[in-house]
């Protein structure tokens, strides 16, 4: 199980729709249902009860989608604290950084919003990402 499919099985329940979901995540929906069946196969449990209404987390799946989230807010905070500290350690720099969905731009700018002292210890630093065509300079 790689994090591409805790990030599939998350906001899968966020949106509770494998179209919404597959929109934000920028793949198709069939191929998000294949990757999510493909998954409980592996699992040997249903995460998603499939309702007229869309998809509601199982007893099991509400346990597992838990630590999923637990999974990709570690990975958030390990990539900060690299991030600090390769920037704490270069006395000038610039760095971009391309995105490629929605959900990752929202995720960086909770990132950025944390990481507002950076500015202050370090003025000649220059961060800015990119999700096309929509431009954050920080």
């Amino acid at each position: 199980m790689d994090l591409h499919n805790f990030e599939y099985l998350v906001t899968i329940e966020k949106y509770g729709s494998l179209s919404e979901a597959a929109d934000h995540l920028y793949v198709s929906q069939p191929a998000l249902s294949k990757a999510l069946n493909k998954i409980e196969q592996s699992l040997g449990f249903e995460i998603f009860r499939r309702k007229k209404s869309g998809l509601e987390p199982t007893p099991q799946g509400l346990i597992y989608l838990r630590a999923c989230d637990r999974i990709l807010q570690a990975k958030k905070d390990m990539m900060l604290e690299l991030l600090s500290q390769e920037v704490m350690a270069v006395p000038a720099a610039q760095l971009r950084i391309g995105l490629n969905n929605r959900e990752a731009a929202s995720d960086l700018i909770h990132i950025l919003e944390k990481k507002q002292p950076l500015k202050s210890e370090q003025p000649q630093f220059v961060l800015s990402a990119q999700i096309s065509p929509v431009k954050i300079d920080c």
